[in-house]
């Protein structure tokens, strides 16, 4: 990520956020799974899905943003 951007304090923030909305995220849905108390209410846990879902549309097609990354990276 740090070749998508020229911060690296930036990227460590993003990547740090990223990463504490995907482990709740998967947190939520393996609790779901295995019939666990859920440790998020109804409308926290429905905010995470959105989030996720939106996150995921934005990001758009996975194969094309990796092409980005490897040219602006000088990898392609």
């Amino acid at each position: 990520m740090r070749f998508m951007l020229n911060s690296a304090q930036a990227t460590d923030d993003m990547t740090n956020a990223l990463r504490a909305l995907m482990y709740s995220f998967h947190e939520d849905t393996v609790r779901r799974i295995c019939d666990l108390p859920s440790l998020l209410d109804e409308r926290e846990s429905r905010d995470l899905i959105i989030m996720v879902f939106e996150l995921e549309k934005r990001s758009g097609s996975y194969v094309e943003r990796i092409r980005t990354i490897g040219r602006r990276a000088g990898t392609l």
